[in-house]
Formats: structure tokens, C-alpha cells, sequence
């Protein structure tokens, strides 16, 4: 029998603490060198000690494995498997904050009998927040919901979203030395010490508000996106603060939606509703909060209309105050939108932003009138591809049409569009900065001669079917600032498209009928150009010189 003697003593030192006692789990257990281990019987029973480490909050459970009973131990993702969205069930959709939280879990062998094909080792387990920065974060966490103690649960769903899109960027930031962190848990996000912020992000701090506040809730995936679901009043709704994060309010589009809007959050392949449904007894609403009330609905999960019921309120909501009705909810002078739908616009808050007026506020098409058709949106972030026959239906009725990626937008007007082939596919995919080709990037390089600039490039290259308004995200240095919009032609010069302005949070929105390579740069402040100052000052000079020249031989002559 062979073993790495050499590292025991290393091993033992760096044993994780919480390794799990061997009575609490029901699996048969095996002692060496007066070390208890669990006697793991093949691959469930992995998946099954690492889930209880998990629920348990363990850095670590202690497994003797038998290669023959997991044969495809090293090469089927058992050795070492990244959990951020970890498996328990397959297929399954929907996870509290503790099994969707971990980081990794690795299987690490300290003893090995090579000849016998045993070992005996940790299946170790990495947090996203450790178990003293889960404690502090939520410390935090009760100290906000402190505040809204007296709030109706609405009323508190409401704030926390608010609160949470109030206070969390998107995003990757490098870290001082280099590289990018995990993917931030609760603690980061309460601290505001965050570096790599994407949609799980969110439903992880969303999550442990909801179970900190004592209601059902699960954080759901589909699409290739994490968001959440809330029961309220006996019925569920979907809450998805990624999406609804407009920086400095929660667009009250994605705050506690119905069927009418989730369905668009599944794919063919992967209903999360009807897995809760099945397993959990969750009812989904068919319309939003506040909207069943007015319009008669029961609630059930059919719909006849697949656009999505939103307020008629205009107004943006605030975290800062909790007492008023649900953003969902309809003001009483006004049409229901859950009923007119089809010929009445939607909330404005969710059309694409424009441009910004001269004091900074943020301008929207169609804000507080309701005179335009609907606007339609659809969700491009796990498939860029679209059939052009989607345009069919603004052309008809001279609507809005927005394609919602993760970091960018397009919207299409049904009266801006011109010629198309409904059968073409178009391509909507847009490459944000380290994202563009090396390629693209040298070209610009050359272009820019060490100037700053941000570059992206679409996919699809050349002519639109239409007029498109495109919104994306930039780098934070343009935040608040005007910058020129370039394009690059086919002999690879820049063509100057127009000038915009970046929004506070790092949107920059531009209208466009054609799609190459582009990038921004920095809008050069008005006055003199160098070479024009030079030019004045040598011009003066060479006159004060001729105006001495003159009056020295004036004074001489005079003196003759």
C-alpha cells in the first residue's frame, strides 16, 4: 500500500473548520488514523454530503471513496464541480439562498491507497459570503428592514427592490491587483465593496431579504438569468431586480409581474413556474400586483395577451418611501392597462432613454401620455438571433419595438422602418469593450493614437431594416460626460455619427440605420485649437516688432 505520508501533516494543519459531525448525516461512516469518514456508496451520495454541507453552512465533510463504486470519479465533474448554480435535482429550477450561494465545491484527497483505488480526503466548500460575512450582511440587511417594520409585505417587497437597485451596480470592477472577484454575494453588496455584480447578484440579496423577512420566496433561473419569485396574498409574482435596476429607481415593469410578463423568462425546455407549481403548490398570478383588482381577474395562469400588464402611474418610485401603493398598481382616473393593452401605451418608465435636457433629468418618449400603441419588448439575452418578422406587427400599428439584452437595447419604430425581408434573421448581438475582437481593437488603436475611447461593435454588419434607437453600457470614465460617436466605414476611417451624452449610471443611447465597428470618445471642449493660438501669438509678435522697428526710426529721424 502506497500512500503520501509526506503531506498528512501539511493536510491535517489546513483542514478546513466545520467539517461535519459523522452522526448527523445518513451515510455509513469509516475511521482512520482515528479520523471519522463518511463511506461514500457512488455518486449520490457525493451530491448528498455536499448538499448537507451546504444546508449546514460547512466548509467542509470528510468522504472515503472507493473508486470502484464512482468510476467516472475524476472525469465526469465529481473531483471538481462549480456550484453557483448547483444541481441537486436535475433540471431543477429554483433554489433558496443557501443552495445557490456556494462558490465551489472541490473534492480534495489527503490520503490516497493508489494500489487498492481508495482515498480519503474533504469535499471542500467555498462561499460566496463566508459564514462571519453572511452575519454581518445580515446585520445590515435587519437594520433596513427595521425601518419598514410598519409597511404593508407589498409595500415592503417594494422598498427592498427599490433599495436594492438604490444601491447595487452592475457590472465588473478589476480589482487593485488584477483579475476580477467571484461573483458578490449579500455581504459585498450591503458594503458596497462589489466587483463583479451580475443577475445572481441580485437574487442573492433579494432572497436573503425576502427569508430574513419570514416569506416564501425562491431565487428562479431560465434563460440563462437568475431572478426571483414572491408569494403575496396567496398568489406568486416574479421579481427581477437585474432588470428592473435603472439606477436610481426600480422600473416598475419587473416589480411583482404575472404570467402575462414571465412567460417570456422560459424556454421551451425549462418552465420554472411549472416545476413550483408541481413541487411547491405556487400559484402564479396571470397579470401583476394591483392589477387583478381593477381589471376582474382570478388570478389563474392563463392569459389571452401576451404583452404585460403595467401601471398607468408615471411617476418613479423612490426607496425612500414605502407607505404608497405598489408601483403595479393603477391610478383610478385612468384606463386600465391590463384591458387596453392593445391600443393604449404602457408605463413610460419603460421606454428607451433619449437624451438628457439641460439640467441633467433623464427625457423619455411618450412620458405621461397614453396616445401610442404599446410597446412591445423582448428578451434577446439568451438568444441575440431575431427573425425579422417580429418588425410585422409595429408596422402595422406604427408601435415600439425593444429587443432587452443584459447591456444593451435596441428599439425599433413601426413608423421609422423601411424595406425588409421578414424571413432574414438579424443578428442583435453588440460587443462591449475587452469584449470587441483584437482585431477591431488594433484598427481603433490606430485610429485613436493613444486617445481615450471606448470601443463596441455589432455583429451584424450593415444596413438596418429601419431606423434603430441603441442603448448600452459604457465605461464608468464617460459617465456624466458628452461624447463624439464614431463609425468605421469600409476602408476602415472613422465617420462621425453624431454626439450624445452618458447618463450618470453609463448609458449612452444613439439612433443608428447601419452597424459596423464603432466607438465613442471623449467630446473635445470648444476654443482655439493649439496651432490657432500659435499662429495669433506669432501674429502678434511679428506686429509689436514692426510697430518698434516703426518707432525707432521715427524717434531717429527726428532726432537727425
Amino acid at each position: 500500500m502506497k500512500r503520501l505520508i509526506s503531506l498528512m501533516a501539511a493536510a491535517l494543519m489546513l483542514l478546513p473548520m466545520g467539517i461535519s459531525a459523522a452522526t448527523n448525516l445518513d451515510i455509513p461512516t469509516i475511521q482512520y488514523e482515528g479520523k471519522t469518514y463518511y463511506n461514500l456508496g457512488g455518486k449520490d451520495d457525493y451530491f448528498k454530503s455536499a448538499r448537507y454541507g451546504i444546508e449546514n453552512r460547512l466548509t467542509a465533510v470528510s468522504v472515503f471513496i472507493d473508486y470502484a463504486k464512482l468510476p467516472d470519479y475524476r472525469s465526469n465533474n465529481i473531483w471538481y464541480c462549480d456550484v453557483r448554480n448547483f444541481n441537486y435535482q436535475k433540471e431543477r429550477l429554483y433554489f433558496s439562498y443557501n443552495e445557490y450561494s456556494p462558490s465551489t465545491v472541490c473534492m480534495t484527497g489527503y490520503y490516497h491507497d493508489f494500489e487498492n483505488g481508495r482515498e480519503y480526503g474533504d469535499i471542500e466548500i467555498t462561499y460566496i459570503d463566508s459564514a462571519d460575512e453572511l452575519a454581518k450582511g445580515d446585520k445590515m440587511v435587519n437594520a433596513q428592514l427595521s425601518k419598514i417594520s410598519s409597511y404593508s409585505k407589498a409595500d415592503k417587497i417594494k422598498y427592498i427592490a427599490e433599495y436594492i437597485c438604490k444601491n447595487v451596480e452592475a457590472g465588473g470592477k478589476e480589482m487593485p491587483g488584477g483579475g476580477y472577484d467571484d461573483i458578490n454575494g449579500v455581504y459585498d453588496l450591503m458594503t458596497g465593496n462589489f466587483t463583479n455584480v451580475v443577475c445572481s447578484s441580485y437574487a442573492f440579496l433579494f432572497q436573503r431579504f425576502m427569508e430574513l423577512s419570514g416569506y416564501k420566496s425562491y431565487i428562479a433561473t431560465g434563460r440563462n438569468h437568475a431572478w426571483n419569485v414572491v408569494e403575496l396574498d396567496g398568489k406568486w409574482y416574479g421579481v427581477d431586480c437585474t432588470y428592473g435596476d435603472e439606477g436610481s429607481y426600480m422600473n416598475s415593469r419587473y416589480l411583482l409581474m404575472g404570467m402575462d410578463k414571465l412567460q417570456g423568462y422560459t424556454s421551451s425546455n425549462e418552465n420554472v413556474f411549472a416545476q413550483l407549481e408541481k413541487e411547491k403548490g405556487c400559484k402564479f398570478s396571470s397579470t401583476a400586483y394591483g392589477s387583478e383588482a381593477s381589471s376582474g381577474n382570478t388570478g389563474d395562469n392563463t392569459t389571452s395577451s401576451s404583452k404585460p400588464a403595467s401601471s398607468t402611474n408615471s411617476s418613479k418610485p423612490t426607496a425612500s418611501t414605502g407607505t404608497s401603493k405598489p408601483a403595479t398598481s393603477t391610478n383610478s382616473d385612468k384606463t386600465n392597462p391590463a384591458t387596453s393593452s392593445n391600443n393604449k401605451a404602457e408605463v413610460s418608465q419603460d421606454t428607451v432613454t433619449t437624451g438628457e435636457n439641460e439640467s441633467g433629468d433623464t427625457q423619455t418618449e411618450n412620458e405621461n401620455t397614453l396616445s401610442q400603441p404599446a410597446a412591445e419588448i423582448v428578451d434577446i439575452t439568451n438568444n441575440a438571433d431575431v427573425t425579422l418578422n417580429i418588425l410585422d406587427n409595429i408596422g402595422q400599428n406604427g408601435g415600439t419595438l425593444i429587443l432587452q439584452g443584459e447591456s444593451y437595447s435596441w428599439s425599433f419604430n413601426g413608423n421609422k422602418l423601411t424595406e425588409y425581408d421578414a424571413s432574414a434573421t438579424l443578428n442583435t448581438a453588440i460587443y462591449l469593450g475587452n469584449e470587441v475582437s483584437d482585431q477591431d481593437i488594433s484598427t481603433l488603436e490606430k485610429i485613436n493614437q493613444g486617445e481615450n475611447y471606448f470601443p463596441f461593435s455589432f455583429e451584424h454588419h450593415g444596413a438596418l431594416p429601419g431606423e434603430a434607437e441603441i442603448c448600452i453600457n459604457v465605461d464608468q470614465n464617460f459617465a456624466g460626460k458628452k461624447v463624439d460617436i464614431y463609425s468605421i466605414n469600409n476602408d476602415g476611417e472613422p465617420v462621425l455619427e453624431g454626439t450624445g451624452k452618458v447618463t450618470a449610471d453609463g448609458k449612452l443611447t444613439f439612433s443608428t440605420n447601419h452597424c459596423s465597428l464603432w466607438f465613442i470618445k471623449e467630446t473635445a471642449s470648444k476654443g482655439l485649437s493649439l496651432g490657432i493660438i500659435l499662429l495669433i501669438v506669432g501674429l502678434s509678435l511679428a506686429v509689436s516688432a514692426a510697430v518698434g522697428v516703426g518707432v525707432y526710426f521715427f524717434i531717429r529721424k527726428k532726432r537727425m
